[in-house]
Order: structure tokens, then C-alpha cells, then sequence
């Protein structure tokens, strides 16, 4: 029998063995989406925070943040990247393209609703607009430039290109709280191109919540233009994995609990939770408790990385 044969494949099944176990130890981390269509925009903002499944990438914030990267500093003017960008175009989309749970968010126009007038004619308006204020390094100011925000982004003529973004119901008053929490991500322009995938890159600041009103005189003073379609939002395997929650309550505005085991005691949770908490919910804040003959585990999103 040839014994060093024997001793080489021993070591070798050895080797696979403690290989395999390793991998298996290494915790999820975030997958970038691989293939020509990536970082699309729009993308869900909805988090659904009573799910108890296991945490999604598309489905569950990739970090939180007290501090934002984008910094308006006027209504022309934001900074990003320690770079001043100018407004270079605004317009806004009919019904609404991220979507956060809003009621009707995503109706129809109606043949009661409101009508709008412009320079593009007459058009029914839907409950719910999504209004787009996009800023760029420089700026065209030439031709059809040379008036007006709404231009199909032509005018924006040199990256980084930067979106700020809310919804607003149209109502028979105005009412326009000040945001104070928001979602940035990096994303890319919406208008729908030939091959489904759009190229051009944004990075998005989206102000949270269902609030604003808007009387259809108020969207055509501050915005104008015409009503642009909205594109579907993009699957999971498409966005980023930075999409990050920014406000006061950042440490526990997206957590959420996720389903496991029963958890017996203080002991269990502390060994059982940090393994239940994974990307992109990679924190176990310290909660547990049990319903309906499962346990529950609070997770959490980490805290962004500086930038």
C-alpha cells in the first residue's frame, strides 16, 4: 500500500474540511450588483418595518447616519464632496417613483382632479407628485437653457450630478413642513432609455415622509414645466447597498425585529441575535422578546462609514 498516497489525500480531505468551515464563519457582507445595470434609480424607501423575515438587500436600509453628504445651502445651491453644484434642472413626475407607503401614492389621475396649466398645455393631475430639483458642477445656460428648470436634465452638463427629492400630495392648501429625515443612496437619473438601464449616475437626497401639500398654483410658480412618467421602481439586484437613513432618531428608526428560535433567556439572546442580525441588518441593538412561538431579535443597519 503506498502510504505517502494515502497521507497526501488524508491531508487533502483535511484541507477542503477546515476550508469549508472557515467560509461558513465569515458573516454576509453586502454584494455589489454585478452586471451593466447597477446603482438604478428609483428604488423602495418603504421599509416595511413589521416584516420579521430575515433581513434583504433592497428591502432593509444599508446604514444609518446622523450627518448628511449632501448640504443645501441655498435654493440654487448644494455642496457635495466639498464641491458647491448648481440647480441645473427641476421638474416633477406623475404618480411618484419612490415609493415610502403613502396612501394612493401610486393612483391614476381621476376625472374629478385638479387640472394644470403651462407652457406644455392642460393636464390632469394625480394626487401625488415626486418633485426633482437636480444640481451639477456646471451648468448650460445657452438656448432652451436660457429659461426655465425643465429640460430633461440637457442643461446639467458636468458631473457629479446630485438629486434632492420629495413628494407632495396636491390639496386645495398648501402645507410644507421642514424635513428632517432623509434617504441618500447612490442611484442614477430616471428617464427610461433604450436598454431599461440608465447610465447616468446621481446621488440621491430624498426627504422622508408623507406631509407636504401643494395647491396646483404653488407646483406651477415653484416648479412648472410638465408632468414627466415615472419609472418603475428597481428590483433589489439593481440598487446600491448604501442607501442610508439620516435624521435625529437614526439609531432606531430602521431597526426592526427579525424571526428565530424561541429565546429562553438573556444568555440565549446575547448568543443567538448576533447571528440572527445580518447584512444589511448587521447589529443586534440588545432587544429580544417571544410571540407566537417564535423568537424575536431587534437588528439594526450600521452606522455609515465616513465619507
Amino acid at each position: 500500500m503506498n502510504l505517502t498516497l494515502r497521507k497526501t489525500r488524508a491531508g487533502i480531505t483535511s484541507l477542503i474540511f477546515f476550508t469549508t468551515m472557515l467560509l461558513l464563519a465569515v458573516p454576509a457582507m453586502p454584494q455589489t450588483p454585478t452586471g451593466p445595470c447597477n446603482d438604478q434609480s428609483p428604488r423602495n424607501l418603504n421599509m416595511e418595518l413589521s416584516r420579521t423575515g430575515p433581513p434583504q438587500q433592497g428591502f432593509d436600509y444599508n446604514f444609518v447616519s446622523g450627518a448628511e453628504l449632501v448640504k443645501p445651502l441655498d435654493a440654487d445651491h448644494v455642496e457635495y464632496q466639498r464641491i458647491v453644484l448648481e440647480l441645473c434642472d427641476r421638474h416633477y413626475h406623475r404618480p411618484v417613483e419612490n415609493v415610502q407607503g403613502c396612501e394612493g401614492e401610486k393612483a391614476q389621475s381621476s376625472a374629478g382632479a385638479e387640472k394644470k396649466s403651462g407652457p406644455a398645455g392642460a393636464s390632469t393631475l394625480g394626487p401625488w407628485v415626486e418633485v426633482h430639483n437636480v444640481y451639477a458642477a456646471a451648468v448650460d445656460r445657452t438656448g432652451d437653457c436660457s429659461t426655465g428648470h425643465d429640460h430633461d436634465l440637457k442643461c446639467c452638463a458636468k458631473p457629479p450630478f446630485v438629486v434632492l427629492g420629495y413628494v407632495a400630495e396636491i390639496d386645495q392648501q398648501d402645507h410644507i413642513p421642514t424635513g428632517v429625515n432623509f434617504a441618500e443612496w447612490t442611484g442614477s437619473a430616471t428617464s427610461e432609455t433604450a436598454t431599461g438601464c440608465n447610465t447616468t449616475p446621481a446621488r440621491w437626497r430624498f426627504t422622508l415622509g408623507c406631509d407636504t401639500r401643494l395647491t396646483p398654483a404653488t407646483l406651477e410658480r415653484t416648479v412648472g414645466g410638465k408632468p414627466h412618467p415615472a419609472r418603475s421602481v428597481q428590483g433589489p439586484n439593481l440598487v446600491s447597498t448604501d442607501l442610508t437613513f439620516v435624521g435625529p432618531s437614526y439609531m432606531t428608526a430602521v431597526c426592526r425585529r427579525v424571526s428565530t428560535q424561541p429565546i429562553p433567556d438573556e444568555a440565549a439572546a446575547q448568543r443567538i441575535c448576533p447571528g440572527v442580525c445580518k447584512w444589511p441588518l448587521n447589529r443586534f441593538n440588545g432587544t429580544w422578546s417571544n410571540s407566537g412561538g417564535v423568537g424575536l431579535c431587534g437588528c439594526c443597519p450600521l452606522q455609515r462609514p465616513q465619507q
